[in-house]
């Protein structure tokens, strides 16, 4: 489903309304719906940082696996501002989190509560440095200050490589700690 609004292309592809039906329709918690609040608020984040450094958006693509936001006129921004661009997504996750925590401390409720975790898991999950997510984004912008592309592209490779290993052996430590605690 394609449509515009002013200059903009929103593209919704097919799959995007499955998945979102999907998680819906399974969850019994409402923590999707949280879920995709959040999700749309970071996006939200990034489309304004972009606004507000002069850019304008040409297409906003809705997938399976998430929304890619592409711009009119890109080259024509710094790293710096690339960077935050990058940054502004968690970062609005993060002002969202702390305002949620703010309002559970007068209302404690649990759906606040579960909007503070999803909120928070979505800042520190997108602000690690691989070179798909936000901080890798912005990783690789403040490093092309420095450095040139190349140089800069190799770095977070390596980079993105380790943590993502790191991760793994983290989470298999995790497994194990808790498949003994299971046990016994």
């Amino acid at each position: 489903m394609n449509f515009q609004i002013k200059q903009c292309e929103i593209k919704i592809e097919y799959l995007f309304f499955a998945v979102i039906a999907f998680l819906l329709f399974t969850d019994t918690t409402g923590v999707a719906l949280l879920g995709i609040a959040a999700t749309v608020l970071h996006e939200a984040g990034h489309l304004v940082m972009m606004l507000l450094l002069g850019g304008s958006v040409k297409t906003v693509r809705f997938h399976a696996f998430g929304v890619d936001i592409e711009e009119t006129g890109r080259g024509r921004r710094s790293y710096l501002s690339d960077a935050l661009v990058a940054l502004a997504g968690p970062f609005a996750n993060m002002i969202f989190c702390v305002a949620s925590a703010v309002l559970y401390s007068f209302w404690p409720n649990h759906l606040v509560w579960e909007f503070i975790f999803v909120n928070s898991t979505i800042a520190w999950f997108n602000i690690l440095p691989v070179e798909a997510l936000d901080g890798g984004q912005a990783l690789y912008a403040l490093l092309c200050n420095k450095f040139s592309q190349k140089t800069s592209e190799t770095i977070v490779a390596v980079v993105s490589f380790l943590v993502t290993q790191i991760s793994k052996v983290i989470s298999f430590v995790n497994e194990n700690k808790w498949a003994k605690i299971a046990i016994s």
